[in-house]
């Protein structure tokens, strides 16, 4: 769940309380004053706590944003390295990281490395590539998930034949955006392998929804640079790295929370 969920039930808390605070001249006379009694009591002290919680999760979300953007300019970092050394920096990166990949979207000023995985705790990294579908990159359908007020915040900017670029291992590729699609989020097609080479990107619908989203923003693009991808992994048999914070499946439950 992101911060975008969490904020309006909050919001309405709080008001709710405020309400119950206010005094209405006109309808005061119809109030009992053992009841009008009690909700001053209640607003005199539920009102702080809720203002207090909303501090908390303020600060929560605040903390869970620095971290995020701690770890990606470490990962910036790590992958400028690999670029100029074709290798990972030193041992640790190599065990820990493996080979990095960046997605960058020039016409939304978008530039992160991806982390392997959709759960929870990879989301909060980078966007994260959908365990079991083709590498980005690879021939096949290589599906990337993020949140939508994260690094995803802009892709409802994109147009049709805007470019996205994907960079790992010294080679880059290029791909344009074909279409878009409004799916619901048990609607796993648009993860379903394809001969073509192509890269979904897949994020919350409405972006300014409160509360859990109650559908998926599809983006497709398809492979124009190189016209010839890489075999991807199950073909080559020859895995490629990535970061991995937790394994997951390619199920109904991993898209349903994919980019919450």
């Amino acid at each position: 769940m992101c911060f975008c969920d969490v904020l309006p039930h909050l919001l309405l808390c709080y008001f709710d309380a405020k309400a119950a605070t206010f005094e209405d001249e006109t309808l005061a006379p119809f109030i009992p004053a053992r009841a009008n009694s009690g909700l001053r009591v209640v607003g005199r002290y539920f009102a702080p706590f809720l203002v207090f919680s909303g501090i908390a999760v303020l600060g929560y979300a605040g903390f869970q944003y620095g971290a995020m953007l701690y770890e990606q300019r470490h990962l910036q970092t790590l992958w400028r390295q690999q670029q100029r050394t074709n290798h990972a920096p030193d041992q640790r990166a190599a065990v820990e990281y493996g080979g990095l990949t960046r997605i960058s979207i020039p016409s939304i000023d978008l530039s992160a490395v991806i982390v392997e995985g959709t759960d929870v705790s990879s989301l909060m990294i980078g966007p994260g590539h959908l365990t079991g579908t083709a590498q980005p990159g690879e021939s096949g359908n290589a599906v990337v998930s993020a949140h939508r007020d994260t690094f995803f915040r802009h892709i409802t900017k994109l147009s049709p034949g805007d470019h996205i670029m994907i960079e790992r291992d010294g080679q880059t590729f290029i791909y344009a955006v074909e279409g878009f699609r409004i799916v619901k989020p048990n609607e796993i097609s648009v993860t379903a392998p394809t001969n073509d080479t192509r890269l979904t990107l897949i994020t919350c619908d409405p972006a300014n929804y409160p509360g859990p989203a109650p559908q998926r923003l599809v983006v497709i693009s398809k492979l124009v640079s190189p016209e010839t991808a890489p075999p991807s992994v199950a073909e080559s048999e020859q895995p490629q790295p990535q970061i991995r914070v937790k394994q997951t499946a390619m199920d109904k439950a991993t898209v349903r929370g994919a980019a919450q």
